[in-house]
């Protein structure tokens, strides 16, 4: 069972519903990364039937039932994030989570130029080597540096080894692939 009433947005399978910019609120979004299961559904009726909030209850908040594919899947949407103005979406086509599924965390990719440090610790603006891959350093005072590659130890980066990555036009995403045969 997950929890459901502490932890970052990693940790989160369940969001409450959130006024779209329309007014209207959206129902609860499913935030897991997989498709949502009977079982998630029960736990998140369980979560509410425990508590004593009385503005959100099972009988008077739907579900966002467009969310239930799982953000790692191309279709994911919520009426809450489909209306709502500013912000990255979380999960779908087009978002960082879904682009990002097969390399693991710990890196971040760019299209455009942006300033920061080569592997050979030159300082440029341009679009990092291997597909646009980079990676932030906090420096203190609030600021962060790039640079070029995934985070060192990181799970991207385990992945990743002496490989290089790759843009995938069809399913829209990154992926590895190995210069060895």
């Amino acid at each position: 069972m997950s929890e459901l009433t502490t932890g970052g947005p990693e940790e989160l399978t369940w969001s409450y519903p959130s006024p779209a910019a329309d007014g209207t609120t959206s129902g609860f979004v499913w935030m897991g990364y997989e498709e949502a299961t009977e079982s998630n559904q029960q736990e998140w009726v369980d979560f509410l039937n425990s508590t004593n909030e009385s503005e959100h209850t099972i009988q008077n908040t739907g579900w966002d039932k467009a969310s239930f594919v799982g953000l790692y899947n191309a279709d994911w949407t919520s009426n809450f994030y489909s209306k709502a103005t500013g912000g990255d979406k979380p999960g779908g086509l087009g978002s960082r989570t879904y682009e990002t599924q097969n390399v693991g965390t710990g890196v971040k990719f760019t299209k455009t130029p942006i300033w920061h440090y080569t592997v050979e610790g030159a300082y440029v603006k341009e679009i990092p080597a291997d597909c646009g891959a980079y990676h932030s350093v906090d420096v203190g005072g609030g600021n962060m540096d790039n640079h070029a590659g995934p985070t060192p130890d990181s799970e991207a980066a385990k992945y990743l080894g002496d490989s290089k990555y790759y843009w995938d036009d069809t399913c829209c995403w990154y992926g590895i692939v190995s210069d060895k045969q």
